[in-house]
């Protein structure tokens, strides 16, 4: 199965004839034309004890500029992996000289943990390294997408394993 099936059969390709229940459609937002995109998501195996993480960074003529996907082990909450990826793409960026980012994540509490920067929520370290990483940048926007806008970086977490 090649990744477009993949992804139309994840989200459910549109059907002609079903006009009368439409499905409500979310776009994917472009950055600004001088930023790159960053989409993240985890994936978690509690039984393998491992995540996948991975990031797709895109451009504002959506072309796809690059992408990472890696399995780690270990036994980690949602909101570990979530913090995680967020690091793990931020760290991606600088090592390839991305210093204009919007970075958009399905997880709500890992976008607020951010916005926050309390060192004492339970994900606190990967939040202060989050922290860290930003105060280094040039540009670097965090917010928080609906799940069906995250689909293309939902399905490479899928393949990661």
């Amino acid at each position: 199965m090649n990744f477009l099936q993949e992804y139309w059969n994840r989200i459910g390709k549109p059907d002609s004839q079903d006009s009368a229940n439409p499905r409500p459609l979310t776009q994917w937002r472009l950055p600004p034309s001088n930023c790159l995109k960053l989409n993240v998501d985890a994936s978690i195996r509690h039984s393998k004890g491992r995540i996948g993480v991975e990031g797709v960074f895109c451009d504002y003529t959506i072309v796809v500029i690059a992408c990472f996907s890696k399995i780690l082990m270990g036994s980690f909450s949602i909101d570990d992996a979530e913090a995680l990826i967020v690091c793990e793409g931020l760290e991606f960026a600088f090592q390839h000289y991305f210093h204009s980012l919007v970075v958009d994540s399905d997880s709500m509490r890992t976008i607020q943990a951010i916005f926050n920067s309390q060192s004492l929520v339970p994900n606190g370290i990967g939040i202060s390294n989050i922290c860290n990483l930003l105060v280094s940048t040039n540009y670097v926007m965090c917010q928080h997408i609906l799940h069906e806008e995250n689909m293309v970086a939902y399905i490479l977490a899928s393949f990661a394993f």
